[in-house]
């Protein structure tokens, strides 16, 4: 028996609180999502496939819409955490006080800390609170701050991780990244 999964990497904006974007699922099937690491032989895809008989739903994020999802195309969903422990656990506060991993990483919840981070040394990754695949985030360097990088700040206040960007994070070729240079997203 197989997985019928819902990949949702649109899932921080729901747990946001913020609309879902209506071309999300045309935006999915410009990647290979078969090879998503979890992705088992076998397992069935959501806007790909029609699932397999006693398929087992589940989601990239087990959110309500990707619940929904599940239940809409006739698919039992596994047991799945309340959307406040989503909220919670995705958040990277919880990150934070688990104790940071990547060098020079800060978890910052008002603009003088930030700004204090920036100053510090540059270029700097900044990632909201609920950022995930490669959305939500903005390179900073102290010689370039300017207003619109002030505003972003400002609008991201519920926290943030700053990050150094020059780290070098696992070949993703297949997903969308963001350049740091142009802070536009590659897809290609």
């Amino acid at each position: 028996m197989g997985s019928h999964w819902v990949i949702n990497f649109d899932a921080e904006l729901e747990l946001a609180g913020d609309s879902l974007p209506k071309n999300a699922t045309q935006f999915l099937q410009s990647y290979d999502l078969r090879k998503l690491p979890f992705i088992a032989t076998g397992d069935t895809i959501a806007g790909l496939d029609k699932p397999k008989p006693g398929s087992i739903g589940k989601a990239f994020c087990p959110t309500p819409h990707a619940l929904a999802r599940l239940a809409r195309e006739g698919v039992i969903a596994a047991a799945a955490p309340s959307v406040d422990v989503l909220r919670t656990v995705n958040h990277r506060a919880f990150c934070a006080k688990l104790g940071q991993t990547l060098e020079g990483a800060h978890f910052a919840t008002d603009k003088a800390e930030v700004i204090k981070v920036i100053q510090s040394g540059s270029p700097y990754l900044l990632k909201r609170p609920l950022a995930m695949a490669g959305r939500a985030s903005r390179s900073v360097s102290s010689e370039t701050l300017c207003d619109q990088d002030h505003r972003w700040i400002e609008a991201s206040l519920e926290g943030m991780m700053v990050c150094k960007s020059n780290l070098k994070w696992p070949s993703t070729s297949s997903f969308p990244s963001t350049d740091l240079s142009t802070r536009r997203v590659n897809t290609g």
